[in-house]
């Protein structure tokens, strides 16, 4: 004996991209009965098994207005959706002319402006830049440029600026030089180019071969040498190679008008620094003692306090600031310090 009983539908099941879910068909399953009477329900679920093997599936046909809703929906996913469609369409051509415009000679490189240099020292600036006219302005990188450029020995700093569609600014501030170098000394790359090296105010030495347009500029700098027995923290006895950062820390700290008056920076051999400085009146030279390079801001005052007029400096042989708060003044002998009224005359 056989009873037949009906399952309800089941839940939707997933199908192929694109394709709607779908239902499976009622189903209707026969399977052999037992009385419910016979044994309990655990009983029966323990002892008696039901073999799946044996059951049957009976299905149903589908009515006709699910057919046609089926048949709707798969039309309608067939389809698509159109707005989809044209909007990623828009959007590829959308950057696709974006990419062509950044590239296009619409905003290339038509002027390419040098600040700070004229003539020879501003072509140079733009054949190091590696920037020609007709490059995509998309293409500039300023970071790479500056790097290029400050690689000049005679370069201190540069700044690059874009400015869309079509121009690029380089600024350049080249090196100050500060003084010539008697003895060899050591360059940007390493060789002693012997004499004539300027040393710049940024501290660096550079070579005759290395100063581009800064070679005129280096007429009445004044002179630096030091006794050859000079050793400093760095270099051995003799060597010369390590006295131009003293120098530079000297002639850094002097005040304008003490700056403008020395003609020569020596340094002892054991690391005392002494200037030859020009007089305003031009009668002769003076010799001005630093002594040693400790205290040097308070001793460029002590300096530039005596040359500015506070003292009289006719017949100034000696002016020794090694102890600032006790500047001594040597005059020539059988020279006479004009009075007050003699000298406003």
């Amino acid at each position: 004996m056989t009873a037949r009983t009906a399952t309800r539908p089941r839940r939707p099941i997933s199908t192929k991209p694109g394709e709607p879910p779908r239902r499976t068909p009622r189903q209707v399953v026969s399977r052999p009965s037992l009385p419910k009477w016979s044994l309990p329900k655990w009983s029966l679920r323990r002892s008696h098994p039901i073999d799946l093997r044996d059951t049957e599936v009976v299905s149903e046909p589908v009515h006709p207005r699910i057919a046609r809703r089926r048949e709707q929906v798969v039309h309608e996913s067939r389809k698509g959706r159109p707005w989809f469609r044209w909007g990623s369409l828009g959007m590829a051509l959308a950057s696709t002319l974006i990419v062509a415009g950044l590239f296009s000679p619409l905003v290339d490189l038509d002027h390419l402006e040098v600040q700070g240099l004229e003539g020879e020292p501003a072509t140079a600036v733009r054949e190091v830049s590696g920037l020609v006219v007709g490059t995509a302005m998309f293409g500039v990188r300023p970071a790479e440029v500056r790097r290029r450029v400050e690689s000049l020995p005679w370069v201190a700093h540069a700044d690059v600026d874009a400015h869309w569609p079509d121009t690029v600014v380089v600024t350049v501030m080249p090196q100050r030089p500060m003084a010539m170098m008697e003895a060899p000394e050591v360059s940007r790359d390493g060789q002693p180019p012997g004499s004539g090296s300027v040393l710049m105010a940024s501290g660096v030495v550079l070579a005759p071969g290395d100063l581009g347009p800064l070679g005129p500029f280096t007429e009445g700098l004044p002179r630096v040498s030091a006794d050859p027995s000079y050793a400093g923290s760095n270099g051995p006895t003799g060597s010369g190679a390590d006295y131009s950062e003293l120098a530079h820390d000297v002639l850094a700290q002097l005040r304008p008008v003490t700056a403008e008056a020395v003609s020569e920076l020596r340094v002892g051999a054991s690391g005392s620094v002494t200037l030859v400085a020009r007089m305003a009146d031009g009668s002769s030279d003076a010799i001005l003692a630093l002594g040693g390079p400790e205290d040097l801001p308070a001793k460029a005052i002590a300096l530039e306090s005596v040359l500015s007029g506070t003292v009289e400096l006719a017949c100034m042989e000696r002016v020794d600031v090694s102890v600032p708060t006790r500047v001594t003044i040597m005059r020539s002998g059988g020279c006479t310090i004009p009075t007050p009224g003699e000298a406003a005359q």
